[in-house]
This record gives C-alpha cells, sequence and structure tokens, in this order.
C-alpha cells in the first residue's frame, strides 16, 4: 500500500526517476517532471520514530528556457563518502521544427574524503554536452582498464537514442569535461541493434571479468550479450522478440534467503531445496526454464535472472541462465 503521494506539476516518463545511494547507506531519490521541474524525496525520522516525508524542490543551472527533462540518472562514485554525479537530457522544440537536444552532468568540484551530499552545490556546476539525436534511456556502468597487469575501473555513462545507437560518455578530468566515445571497442555487444533501445541494464560477474549487457528496444527485440570483459570478446548474442516495444529490462541474482514461495506453491507441497517438477503436488506447473535447477545457495550465485516488460501488452517475461 501507498505510505505517501507526492505530487508533480507535470507528467514524467518511465525515465524519470533516480535514485541517490549515499555512503551512509540512506537513499534519496531524484524526480524529474517534463516541465523542468525536479524534486529531491527523502525520509526523516520524528522524536517518536515515525518516519516523516520531505520533498524539495531542486534547481539545476543550464537547462534551456521551454526544455523538457527526458531522464535522469545518478552514481556515487566513492563507496567512502559523497561524491554524486548526476546526469540529466533534455529536449527542446524550435519553430522551424527542429529540435535542441542536451545532456547535462552535474558534479561538485574540490571535495574532500569527508564530504557529505549537498545537492545544491551539485544542481550549479554542470558540463553541458550538445546531442545530434533524441534522447532515450540515460544510464550508467563500469568501463574496465587493464594496464600493465593491473585493472581499474571507473563509471561511464549510457545512452540510447533516436539512431538506433548507444552513445558512451567518459570524463576528461583534466579539462572537467566529457567526451563521447565509440562503443565498438569498449563494449562491443552495444555497437548494432535494430532499433532505438528503450532500456539498458549491464551486470559483471565472476570477479569483474564477465559481462551481461541486455537492451530492450522499440521494436519487441530483448538483445542479451555474455562479454568477455578482460578482452572485450562477445562469447554469444541471444535475440527475444515480443510483440511490442520493450520498455524496462532488469538483471538480477536472487539467494536463498531471497526466495519466498507464495502461499499457493507450499499448500501444494512445493516446499524444499529442490526447484525440479518433482516438488510440485496436485498438478502443479513450473515452467521448463526452472526445470532440474537446484535452488541451493552455491547454485543461486551462479544464476542470473532476467526480467522483460512489454509496453503494449501485459507481458512480463523471465529467464534463468547460468553464467
Amino acid at each position: 500500500s501507498e505510505a505517501h503521494y507526492v505530487m508533480l506539476p507535470t507528467q514524467g516518463n518511465i525515465y524519470s526517476l533516480a535514485i541517490l545511494n549515499l555512503s551512509s547507506g540512506i537513499n534519496k531519490f531524484i524526480v524529474a517532471s517534463l516541465k523542468k521541474k525536479i524534486f529531491l524525496l527523502e525520509y526523516s525520522e520524528t522524536s517518536e520514530g515515525a518516519l516523516k516525508p520531505n520533498v524539495k524542490e531542486i534547481s539545476f543551472s543550464y537547462i534551456p528556457s521551454g526544455a523538457e527533462i527526458i531522464g535522469v540518472d545518478a552514481f556515487n562514485k566513492s563507496d567512502t563518502y559523497d561524491d554524486f554525479q548526476i546526469g540529466l537530457v533534455t529536449a527542446k522544440g524550435n519553430t522551424d521544427g527542429s529540435c535542441e537536444t542536451y545532456l547535462n552532468i552535474y558534479s561538485e568540484q574540490d571535495i574532500d574524503n569527508n564530504n557529505k551530499l549537498n545537492i545544491d552545490n551539485i544542481a550549479q556546476n554542470c558540463s553541458m554536452v550538445e546531442l545530434s539525436f533524441i534522447p532515450y534511456h540515460l544510464t550508467h556502468t563500469y568501463l574496465l582498464h587493464h594496464v600493465d597487469g593491473s585493472d581499474s575501473k571507473e563509471i561511464v555513462w549510457l545512452l540510447s537514442g533516436s539512431d538506433y545507437k548507444i552513445h558512451l560518455f567518459i570524463e576528461d578530468r583534466q579539462n572537467h569535461s566529457y567526451t563521447e566515445t565509440d562503443v565498438t571497442e569498449l563494449f562491443p555487444e552495444l555497437t548494432v541493434l535494430p532499433s532505438c533501445g528503450l532500456w539498458i541494464d549491464i551486470r559483471y560477474s565472476k570477479n569483474f571479468t564477465r559481462r551481461v549487457s541486455v537492451v530492450g528496444c522499440e521494436c519487441g527485440t530483448v538483445q542479451l550479450s555474455l562479454v568477455d570483459a578482460e578482452t572485450n570478446t562477445v562469447i554469444f548474442n541471444q535475440f527475444s522478440i515480443l510483440d511490442g516495444p520493450i520498455t524496462q529490462v532488469k538483471l538480477f541474482s536472487l539467494t536463498a534467503e531471497d526466495i519466498h514461495l507464495p502461499g499457493f506453491l507450499k499448500s501444494s507441497g512445493f516446499e524444499g531445496e529442490s526447484c525440479s517438477p518433482d516438488g510440485l503436488k496436485n498438478g502443479s506447473f513450473i515452467p521448463d526454464a526452472l526445470k532440474n535447477r537446484s535452488c541451493s545457495p552455491d547454485a543461486l550465485k551462479n544464476n542470473l535472472h532476467l526480467v522483460a516488460c512489454n509496453a503494449l501488452a501485459p507481458t512480463v517475461v523471465f529467464i534463468i541462465f547460468t553464467l
């Protein structure tokens, strides 16, 4: 059930929400509405121990007058203190029918190892990148570097566009700016798409030696790739086609503690560690993808799950595969 409601001045879209994961373990949310209004949502605890919602409007600089906010994303560059980057993609229609589109990336400068989130300061420090396409999904992921036997990683921006491409933006720390870099060498699995990518999700596994990338496309294609992250070699690609645009895809893992059987399965006698059909009674059905799979912790940690949502029909596809 809903605990609180927050009224927005205008509607948002599927890209209008971002999570701020603070180093303290607290989460805050950024919600954007189409007409330039951006809000920070958080909870504070009252003296009675109750949670009180707080909503604060944030004035981000360098958003063109009349522009619409297409999407927002954010990440913390540090695990021990708050060093956030917040990305906004905007679009503004002109009277001649053309459209101006931008990627704005906000961050703090001159921070120290005890830095705490100051979103008002972040909102005033902007690096602006003009785009030549209509932006869709803005997200981020790790980019691995292997130099002279040592490994390092940095967080980079990925942005899908109306040109059927996924664009990669990397920080130029020396010049305090961002440059677009071709994805072909760094993310070869994202080089060719059958249509516009509506959602991107990427997950690393096996100590960052494997990368799983999935893209949900406007044409209904779900493109799944397994990549050797050390050599950037695509191990395999898999394509599934649904009957409508794929508005979201999500990769996730489960542990034994995450699995709670619904009541109808418990009443059917499906309990214990086996996921095989032998655990089901009274004619209950389990999908072929789950047959002969173990739910033990050792087996689960090697399984990756994919959920894909179809926009035009109430369809959710759930896939399990082993890395």
